[in-house]
């Protein structure tokens, strides 16, 4: 993949914004957020996974792959979701982005609970404002 990981993930975690996917995002990609904010340095905590709160409605496991499925294509169409986990009491839902070799790029956890802790931050790769747990 020639885009940039962390690029990558948070151009993920746009368009599930921009689609109104209900996930509170949270862990190293929303910390580099409140960072790059509060002292616009080069710091950054590198990471290769995304970490969340699915917060709406009950969803199937069906429904987060679906919906990941989707956005993970519109931002680059070579790459793939595979489920690992399946949620459940006291565990997240796990997913693999792979590319067509099947090859592991990045990481999604989502838990299945309400998170009030919750704030909007802007992502600085489009701009995009996501809702995030620092």
């Amino acid at each position: 993949m020639r885009v940039d990981l962390m690029e990558f993930l948070y151009r993920v975690m746009e368009e599930l914004s921009n689609a109104g996917i209900p996930i509170v995002f949270k862990g190293a990609m929303v910390l580099n957020l409140v960072i790059r904010e509060n002292n616009p340095s080069k710091v950054e905590r590198m990471t290769r996974d995304i970490d969340g709160d699915w917060v709406g409605e009950f969803p199937t496991m069906e429904e987060m792959e679906r919906a990941l499925r989707n956005v993970v294509k519109k931002v680059d169409s070579s790459l793939d979701i595979q489920v690992n986990r399946i949620f459940g009491e006291r565990k997240s839902a796990g997913f693999k982005i792979v590319n067509g070799s099947g090859e592991k790029i990045a990481s999604i956890d989502l838990s299945v609970r309400q998170n009030r802790y919750c704030s909007h931050y802007i992502s600085y790769v489009n701009g995009i404002s996501i809702t995030g747990a620092s």
